[in-house]
């Protein structure tokens, strides 16, 4: 019933969510006395009541009490009361996590679960709930590199970042995993040379690199850090031929690929971007010849982009618009080109924009503040009910509790 909340630092948040069903407009005493049957006199309103006594008007067994009672009809009126019924109503508690990172239990941090409600018009149903933030929630953290030839006097810094990201991801919860992906550009003509050569060197003839790719997903989401260091530490330098760089196609694909990156669907998602360069963006890939829009979909195969010279980059409103379904926070570690990826941040709800230097911490502190920023507001939204419907709810919040 209930789907993407945030979270709120502290101790505890009470909410009250009060469902009303409105019955229908300009019910009066006259409304009541022109339905046929109890069905349609309940849903005039709660002053509307059925009279089921066998010998009684039929023109009106539907009024109000006062008026059945004045007939004599006080054991046969037909009124029923809104009630609530909890289905599920586990108590809040922590996630229990062993030494290994692995889930011994899992956190629960609203109370109650599933209910079940019948209302009557005009008679509101309130459901109390509770809320607490646990220990050990899960966070999932997905590192995205630019692995471009630029990028080769970075990549110590990159390195020295993943370490620090290891130890800092573990204090803000022990129920974490990192992954980590790379990107360069589209693998044609005049993002990367198509000489023989270049195909196979896209260095040559200064270094040896690997060839290029768009996007590849290096290592799923995992609990195993030193794996993640290591992948981060090894990872082939390629390059491509023009400034910017194809980053956004790695960054959609990162976010809409759950099954393949390993988001898990309750843990709080967190993608570090770090790059030198401008990325490309939507109509960019007309000059390869590429004119299909990106449809925002995975096609991840064999953990490498396989659409990339199908469709075109992503909208920077694509990706803001992703990020928000998603709900996945953005941390753009750059080390060029700062007030670039500041302006396109404003655009994207929950994300941030940090310089990529010698020292990492500043990134570290990004990271712990995004982290921050992600449990510090509660968003609570009731799904599935129409517009159209006559179903009401009014949600109210105590924080003094």
């Amino acid at each position: 019933m209930f789907s993407n909340w945030r979270f709120l630092k502290l101790s505890l948040l009470c909410f009250t969510l009060q469902f009303f069903c409105q019955g229908k407009a300009g019910a009066s005493d006259m409304k009541c006395l022109s339905t046929a049957n109890c069905s349609e006199c309940l849903l005039q309103g709660d002053h509307c009541v059925w009279c089921f006594k066998s010998a009684y008007q039929k023109e009106g067994r539907c009024d109000t009490i006062s008026n059945h009672l004045l007939q004599n009809c006080d054991s046969w009126i037909k009124d029923p009361v809104s009630q609530l019924h909890f289905v599920k109503n586990e108590s809040l508690k922590n996630a229990n996590v062993d030494n290994s990172s692995n889930i011994v239990q899992e956190a629960v941090q609203i109370t109650p679960q599933k209910v079940h409600i019948q209302i009557q018009p005009g008679r509101p149903v309130t459901i109390p709930l509770q809320f607490r933030i646990a220990e050990d929630y899960p966070v999932d953290l997905y590192y995205i590199m630019d692995l471009s030839h630029s990028m080769i006097d970075d990549q110590k810094n990159l390195i020295r970042l993943a370490t620090s990201l290891e130890k800092e991801l573990k204090n803000i919860s022990r129920n974490s995993r990192m992954g980590f992906g790379a990107f360069i550009d589209k693998p044609i003509e005049p993002f990367i040379g198509t000489r023989q050569v270049s195909l196979q060197n896209p260095c040559f003839p200064a270094n040896v690199c690997e060839p290029a790719y768009s996007f590849i997903n290096q290592l799923p989401l995992t609990t195993n850090t030193s794996i993640f260091g290591r992948k981060v530490a090894l990872a082939p330098i390629s390059g491509n031929q023009d400034g910017p760089e194809g980053g956004l196609d790695g960054l959609l694909q990162a976010m809409v690929c759950e099954s393949e990156i390993g988001w898990r669907p309750t843990s709080r998602k967190i993608i570090l971007y770090s790059t030198d360069a401008k990325s490309h963006i939507a109509s960019d890939a007309k000059v390869a010849g590429i004119v299909e829009p990106n449809d925002g979909y995975c096609h991840l195969v064999n953990n490498t982009y396989s659409y990339s010279l199908h469709q075109d980059y992503p909208s920077i409103s694509q990706i803001a618009s992703i990020a928000k379904k998603t709900s996945t926070s953005i941390i753009f570690a750059v080390a060029n080109y700062l007030l670039e990826y500041k302006e396109i941040s404003k655009f994207i709800p929950s994300s941030a924009v940090g310089l990529l230097a010698n020292d990492s911490s500043n990134i570290v502190k990004l990271v712990k503040e995004q982290y921050e920023s992600l449990i510090k507001v509660v968003n609570l939204r009731v799904l599935g009910i129409p517009t159209s419907s006559d179903i009401k709810v009014v949600i109210k919040s105590n924080c003094s509790q």
